[in-house]
């Protein structure tokens, strides 16, 4: 539920603008405000996990199920399986949560000197790349990046029992 409240409300922040929609705030300001909201949400949602259930909690055995990828495969939730979360995926979130918060959004400059390949292999949504600087995107409901981290959070939760 707090999950999906501090997303609608950076959704919303991103969509208002301030009440803004000239071309600088559209082609300039927003993408930018944008990628930040993204990055502050992913390390947001990050802390918490490993707050609550400890380091990289999807790499250890949950509340009833051996691995992560054991439990997305029969959870029964539809979109767990339709976006094709995975420990290689959420692992991956955390190359882009060092990267935006330490390093400019360079996953290069990152200490894991697999954070690029571990990203480009992951095929997430609603990202892009320009060389090793990756920059995050919430563009609408359909294209957000927000929501696949909001979607990763819940099925790390429901992992461990929670949720």
């Amino acid at each position: 539920m707090y999950a999906r409240r501090l997303h609608n409300a950076l959704r919303h922040a991103i969509e208002d603008g301030d009440g803004r929609t000239d071309d600088h705030w559209i082609n300039v300001e927003r993408p930018i405000f944008e990628h930040y909201a993204c990055s502050m949400y992913l390390s947001g949602v990050l802390s918490y996990l490993e707050d609550k259930y400890g380091v990289r909690p999807w790499n250890e055995p949950g509340h009833s199920h051996v691995s992560f990828e054991d439990y997305i495969a029969n959870s029964g939730v539809k979109s767990f399986k339709a976006l094709g979360l995975s420990s290689a995926i959420l692992d991956a979130l955390v190359c882009i949560r060092n990267a935006v918060i330490h390093n400019g959004g360079d996953l290069s400059k990152n200490k894991d000197t697999k954070s690029l390949k571990k990203v480009t292999s992951a095929n997430l949504p609603n990202i892009s790349l320009n060389g090793s600087v990756v920059t995050l995107h919430s563009t609408s409901y359909q294209t957000d990046f927000m929501e696949f981290v909001r979607q990763s959070f819940l099925a790390v939760c429901m992992y461990h029992g929670d949720g």
